[in-house]
């Protein structure tokens, strides 16, 4: 009978030092710093001619076209059998990430008193992405060694989302 062999633990390497995360008042204001460059820069394209409304389109067709990527990455990537790379991680955490700005966007124009053509349907797409990208992140720990494969298929239904969402905002 064979006994079952322990694995061995991993050694945090001699040369690499663990840092302190960042304090939570630091974050608060990053993001503080964050909020007031991105309504300066909506401020500089209203000078410039740009609606809210057309930042609002074209930041969800850069959801949309990240999201694509990170999905057929992550699919290729767990068909071949092939360990996630940091790139992939990068790619995922920005195209996940930039579904906040495009809600935050579409509330923005709401509060404003633009509202989308087709009624409330466009409204659910929003929050839809953030339960998305959510629910991705917390499936990660029950399925090591499948993460392309959950990633990419967040990453494509966040795509898919997204994409009825631009529909349901142009159509008239």
């Amino acid at each position: 009978m064979a006994v079952p062999q322990k694995r061995p633990t991993p050694q945090p390497s001699r040369g690499a030092a663990r840092r302190a995360p960042l304090p939570w008042h630091f974050k608060l204001m990053l993001g503080a710093a964050g909020v007031y460059v991105a309504a300066r820069v909506v401020q500089v394209l209203g000078w410039l001619g740009v609606s809210l409304a057309q930042v609002h389109l074209a930041w969800g067709v850069v959801v949309c076209a990240l999201n694509v990527v990170v999905a057929a990455w992550g699919l290729l990537m767990w068909r071949r059998g092939r360990p996630a790379i940091v790139g992939f991680w990068w790619l995922t955490a920005t195209a996940w990430a930039s579904v906040v700005p495009q809600v935050l966007l579409g509330v923005w124009l709401y509060a404003e008193g633009h509202r989308a053509p087709l009624g409330w349907q466009h409204y659910v797409y929003g929050p839809a992405l953030l339960v998305l990208a959510a629910f991705g992140l917390l499936e990660r720990k029950h399925m090591p060694g499948r993460e392309g494969l959950l990633f990419g298929v967040v990453s494509l239904l966040i795509a898919l989302a997204a994409a009825r969402g631009l529909w349901t905002g142009l159509s008239a």
